[in-house]
């Protein structure tokens, strides 16, 4: 199935490789999923991906609902020392992108914190 690896004090089991899923693909089973050519989901998975792309650059950040969050950072001048030389490099400042599973995503071994509901005050459970 997969092997198992110690991660700090947890013991991950690692999932068998698998091919990644092209965009191609996507738009594929998009367009089959909601009765349209694979052109046309094609079209569709471009044009998200492209307004993501677009926000990001604007330094808005992107939030999808059970999937995550694309946050646009941006990073300031600095030098930075390379590995394999030990030689230090001077470095623009420059944005980039951190994305933040949602707890969906994480999977069902993240918990959420249990809730009680007392009439319309929603308190932490003790």
């Amino acid at each position: 199935m997969g092997r198992v690896t110690e991660m700090g004090k947890r013991k991950v089991r690692e999932l068998p490789p698998t091919p990644p899923r092209t965009r191609v693909e996507i738009g594929a089973m998009l367009g089959e999923e909601l009765g349209l050519s694979s052109k046309q989901g094609a079209k569709i998975v471009d044009f998200v991906l492209t307004q993501i792309r677009r926000d990001l650059a604007e330094g808005r950040d992107v939030k999808l609902s059970r999937f995550g969050t694309f946050k646009a950072v941006f990073l300031k001048a600095g030098t930075m020392r390379n590995p394999f030389t030990g030689g230090t490099v001077e470095c623009a400042a420059r944005q980039s992108v951190r994305f933040k599973p949602s707890r969906q995503l994480k999977g069902p071994d993240v918990k959420a914190p249990k809730r009680v509901s007392v009439g319309a005050v929603v308190c932490p459970a003790g």
